[in-house]
């Protein structure tokens, strides 16, 4: 066997043997771009990363993202995004609340004591977050009687936003920040509010509410 015959061999068992690691390539790399035949097993590579080229047309990776987050293009390359949330408003005018009774408001300013005459649409899918109930009395302040309002979704499920909402000061802000109310786009809620039996009725009461959509 010449000399050129055995270097022949050996470089195609070189090549071999590195095929057989089924190591990611950079052969003809565009950068940005992950071709199909890059993705090979055992590439060493840590559960969920990603992988694609830079500008030198060299690989880089991309760690896992965290839960929520989204796949987005910054400066050319991909990176994890936050998602852009958004709120909706609930609104109650002036009204003056009787005992033991439950009230629905949301789209029209109105407060009725059935579901689903006063609906917030929700336009596009994602999870509730957060909710803030604010209340203005502007007649006699109620006594010290707390009650519960809850963001009810598609007159069907009630998620509390508070128990613990009074009627004893002309200005008072409930929230809840640790929600986590799925809802698909065209889902729609109201606000539901049921009140307790008051040594003093509150008159004169004003109610919105908003929620944060991710």
């Amino acid at each position: 066997m010449d000399n050129e015959l055995r270097s022949r061999i050996d470089e195609l068992e070189q090549k071999v043997s590195f095929l057989m690691q089924k190591r990611i390539t950079q052969v003809d790399v565009v950068p940005g771009i992950v071709k199909p035949r890059h993705l090979v097993s055992n590439s060493g590579a840590t559960q969920g990363e990603l992988f694609y080229s830079d500008d030198k047309g060299n690989f880089t990776n991309l760690g896992i993202g965290e839960e929520g987050e989204f796949l987005e293009t910054s400066g050319g390359v991909p990176a994890w995004g936050t998602p852009i949330g958004y709120t909706l408003d609930a609104s109650a005018d002036s009204f003056s609340p009787a005992d033991a009774t439950t009230y629905y408001f949301g789209a029209n300013d109105g407060v009725w004591t059935t579901g689903g005459n006063t609906r917030v649409y929700i336009p596009r899918g994602g999870v509730i977050k957060r909710a803030v109930v604010f209340i203005h009395n502007d007649g006699t302040l109620g006594s010290n009687e707390t009650s519960t309002m809850s963001i009810r979704v598609n007159d069907a499920t009630d998620y509390t936003i508070s128990s613990s909402i009074t009627t004893n000061s002309a200005n008072q802000v409930f929230s809840n920040i640790g929600l986590s109310i799925d809802v698909s786009a065209l889902t729609y809620f109201e606000i539901k509010w049921v009140t307790p039996t008051w040594a003093t009725n509150p008159t004169f009461l004003y109610a919105t509410a908003t929620i944060y959509i991710e």
